[in-house]
């Protein structure tokens, strides 16, 4: 600044602060001096904020050696960038279930995020054009719109511009990776079903390229399909189960599939379906199949336990020479029968539960005869008793009529049941309702129900 100034007046390379410089302490400063300022300040048309009674008494109190800030802009906002916004996150964590008692399941990673049809996944939070901002000139100083959200491509997802959401187009698996939203409907586990992926529980269909392990579970509302072993686990599905290798049910594993299971042998296992179809052998399981049970491929062997079919069972061999004890039951869908015989013990209990009652009261109405009659408390015991024996005997009715009417089906139920090649003694026969013990080897063999409704054998 020249001697000869006695103030000059600058401004900041951004415009967005204006000062004022002096020569001198400010308390040497006349009004005139003052007043040159503001004329000097507004000369340079330094408008924005700009305040002159407070620029005054900020010169009054300076010492000559400071600059003084008498004007500042508005710096811009910018806006910001859109973003998704997620509803749904997937996850990754290896994470075991908590239980009530404070330890860890390690059976139970939950590591599938399982979504359903039309579930929103992500909701797409549009950019803002940010706020402009000013100059000590007060000239506008324009702010940068922020950048459009991306919308991810992906597979099974669409976009809803009504409300600016991202949904899924299926039931599956959601998986979010590399800028990417996806939901698959077939969930596949590279290796073995164990410590490693914990149970699967999956809304669509499942492959596992390894084996289900040793007291893990896989659950899935779709199709299974296991390339290697099923160990002593639950394997639970909606449609239809095939295992390349074998089931080792080792008396506790449990399969229940509402389609076809497939597989090369079944061991010591309880299994449930439609239909049944093992290549080699099932040994010491039961079965329930509420069409067929075909073992036709390899030994075609089907020996010890339980097998139940609604329509037929077919096998090159049944039973063994050591007279293994095996059950083979056509003709009923399995469920008919299981309801048969809950109905069957229920209406036991109840007639036992009615005799007592009945017993109760009787010896209530001999101490009625008595002198004395009964007590207060006695009444409203008999009252008691008779209004449960009453409730007992309308349940009782109701009980037979449906075991009459499940007794009918299973006697017009029929069946065939087919070995290509052996019977063995040991094997017990079941038609409906009727029955046939095999004492003596036999050979290719058709068993079915004749004219007479007794199993016959062809």
């Amino acid at each position: 600044m020249d001697e000869n100034q006695k103030f000059k007046v600058t401004v900041s390379s951004d415009l967005l602060e204006a000062y004022i410089e002096l020569n001198k302490p400010g308390i040497d400063m006349s009004k005139e001096d003052l007043d040159e300022i503001v004329n000097e300040v507004k000369s340079q048309n330094i408008t924005y904020n700009f305040d002159e009674v407070k620029t005054k008494e900020k010169v009054l109190t300076a010492t000559g050696l400071e600059k003084i800030l008498i004007a500042e802009g508005k710096a811009p906002q910018n806006g910001e960038d859109g973003y998704l916004k997620f509803l749904t996150e997937e996850k990754k964590d290896k994470t075991p279930v908590m239980l009530e008692d404070g330890t860890a399941d390690y059976y139970n990673l939950d590591l599938i995020t399982n979504i359903e049809k039309n579930t929103p996944i992500a909701e797409v939070v549009p950019e803002t054009k940010g706020t402009p901002g000013y100059n000590v000139f007060g000239e506008e100083i324009p702010s940068t719109p922020g950048k459009e959200a991306k919308i991810p491509n992906g597979k099974n997802i669409y976009f809803n511009p009504e409300d600016a959401r991202i949904y899924s187009e299926i039931d599956g698996k959601l998986s979010l990776a590399n800028d990417s939203i996806n939901v698959f409907e077939l969930l596949e586990i590279d290796g073995d079903v164990d410590f490693s992926s914990g149970n699967i529980d999956f809304i669509g269909t499942v492959v596992v390229n390894g084996s289900v392990r040793d007291g893990f579970e896989v659950r899935a509302q779709g199709d299974v399909t296991i390339n290697g072993l099923v160990d002593s686990s639950t394997i639970i599905c909606s449609g239809n189960l095939t295992v390349s290798g074998g089931i080792q049910g080792r008396n506790k594993g449990i399969i229940d599939a509402k389609g076809t299971v497939s597989t090369r042998y079944i061991e010591n296992c309880k299994v449930s379906s439609t239909n049944v179809v093992v290549k080699d052998a099932i040994m010491h399981s039961e079965i329930y199949a509420k069409d067929k049970v075909t073992v036709l491929e390899g030994k075609g062997l089907i020996v010890g336990g339980l097998i139940r079919a609604g329509k037929q069972i077919s096998a090159k061999v049944i039973g063994s020479n050591l007279a293994t004890r095996t059950s083979l039951e056509v003709g009923v869908d399995p469920e008919l029968r299981e309801k048969c015989t809950e109905v069957a013990n229920s209406l036991q209990e109840k007639k036992s539960s009615a005799k007592k009652a009945q017993q109760a009261l009787k010896l209530l109405n001999t101490k009625q005869q008595m002198p004395g009659g009964l007590s207060a408390e006695q009444q409203e015991l008999y009252k008691k008793f008779h209004s449960t024996l009453n409730f007992l005997r309308r349940e009782i009715e109701d009980l037979t009529d449906q075991y009459n009417d499940l007794t009918v089906k299973l006697k017009a139920s029929k069946g065939v049941i087919e070995a290509n090649e052996r019977v063995f003694p040991g094997v017990k026969i079941i038609i409906g309702s009727k029955s046939r013990n095999i004492s003596d080897i036999t050979s290719s063999s058709t068993f079915y129900l004749g004219y007479d409704g007794e199993v016959s054998i062809k």
